[in-house]
């Protein structure tokens, strides 16, 4: 038997029709004072070298793209110029949630609330062909003899958890750029990985491995990620790496419940998603090692002690921060152990690496990492520089598709 959709009530309707009435009005007043604040920001906005980075297709620049493109553009760089933003995106997702939507449109971006609660940014882009053939690059620059391997982070699945919902499948190309990348770098004989396969089997589920609030995965995912890596450094290299300093019962743990509220909660406010959980993992056996990091704003920190005092930031465990307390804002960074294996790797990393390269320092002595959108130097200029016995690129789609990193190829 049919089903029989009921239909609104005049009282509904009404009601529906004042809201987004008061919704619009509201929009268009405060991104009129955002026009009349900064009027140049936005007309600069549609000029071709602000538009091109938001074609599908960097190499195609057709008049109905670049249209396109620059009305992404100029919709983003209203959005940044409406004052009160923060109020305005909770009050934009409550609304949208309100009218039986799980997806958000912030801008040119579409925010997808997945049903265990986890938010997600939904891409449309065609390909990444240039960002993979630029690892190429990098591969065929090396001094000769330095092995590379190269880590495919894909954002928010993983085989064995929780997947894009059916309807949502047709206008996400996150697979199908993560199957692009891969096959251009392992066509040209290069190792690589791809993160959809480091959690199968093992059990876990979405909500163990993924932060729900913010785009990067957790700290357990990011340990397990971790023995991964060391298990690729020792099978591409003459080091004998203690595998069991990375197990997780050598550590510890520390839970915070209901802790961290990310950047994607945030957009959304509190009432719409959940506060994340925030566990730290601390090693059991004795450690030291020193730190040194070069952050984005050029602030110099060296600090040396046991991996809780020089490698966890406790300082960083607040509501906002607390993804960063195995660093993610540094732009270079060195850690110098003991106990682990005798050997130099340079991890040319994102943020999702970054926790990566400090469990690392436990089981490599010399761990050096670089955010190339930061770092002064090329990707190929410290290859120069350290000398390492192993590089790995470690990179995610979005550090891809933002494209500003310098490999010096």
């Amino acid at each position: 038997m049919a089903m029989r959709l009921e239909k609104p009530s005049r009282v509904q309707s009404a009601a529906t029709i004042a809201l987004t009435a008061l919704f619009l009005c509201a929009i268009g007043f405060f991104g009129f004072k955002g026009v009349a604040k900064d009027p140049k920001a936005v007309l600069n906005a549609v000029r071709f070298h602000k538009a091109k980075r938001y074609l599908a297709n960097e190499a195609q620049t057709d008049f109905f793209s670049m249209t396109q493109a620059r009305i992404l553009s100029l919709q983003d760089q209203l959005e940044r110029a409406v004052p009160y933003q923060d109020e305005l995106h909770v009050l934009n997702a409550s609304f949208q949630y309100a009218l039986g939507r799980e997806m958000v449109v912030e801008g040119a971006e579409q925010m997808l609330r997945l049903p265990n609660g986890q938010l997600y940014y939904l891409t449309e882009r065609k390909s990444l062909r240039a960002q993979a053939e630029g690892i190429v690059a990098l591969r065929d620059a090396l001094p000769q003899g330095t092995p590379l391997l190269f880590s495919y982070i894909h954002p928010g699945f993983f085989n064995g958890g929780q997947q894009l919902p059916e309807g949502y499948r047709g206008v996400d190309t996150s697979d199908e750029l993560a199957d692009e990348v891969l096959e251009i770098v392992r066509g040209a004989g290069i190792d690589a990985l791809d993160s959809r396969t480091f959690f199968e089997g093992l059990g876990y589920t979405s909500d163990d491995l993924e932060l729900k609030t913010d785009k990067h995965w957790t700290t357990l995912a990011a340990l397990l990620a971790t023995e991964r890596y060391a298990r690729e450094i020792q099978a591409r290299t003459d080091a004998t790496i203690d595998l069991s300093r990375l197990s997780l019962d050598a550590f510890d743990t520390e839970t915070y419940p209901e802790f961290f509220f990310g950047d994607f909660g945030r957009l959304v406010g509190k009432r719409n998603a959940p506060m994340d959980d925030i566990t730290v993992f601390l090693p059991k056996y004795d450690t030291h090692i020193a730190r040194h990091s070069e952050h984005r704003t050029g602030d110099i920190e060296d600090v040396e002690g046991t991996f809780a005092e020089a490698v966890l930031r406790r300082e960083k465990l607040t509501e906002e921060l607390a993804y960063t307390d195995y660093g993610l804002i540094e732009a270079y960074e060195t850690l110098d152990g003991e106990g682990g294996a005798e050997m130099t790797v340079l991890v040319l990393r994102d943020s999702y690496s970054a926790p990566i390269c400090s469990f690392l320092s436990l089981a490599v002595n010399h761990v050096v990492s670089a955010d190339l959108r930061y770092c002064e130097k090329t990707g190929l200029e410290l290859i120069e520089e350290i000398q390492p016995d192993l590089v790995i690129v470690s990179f995610s789609r979005l550090m891809f598709e933002d494209a500003t990193y310098r490999l010096g190829v």
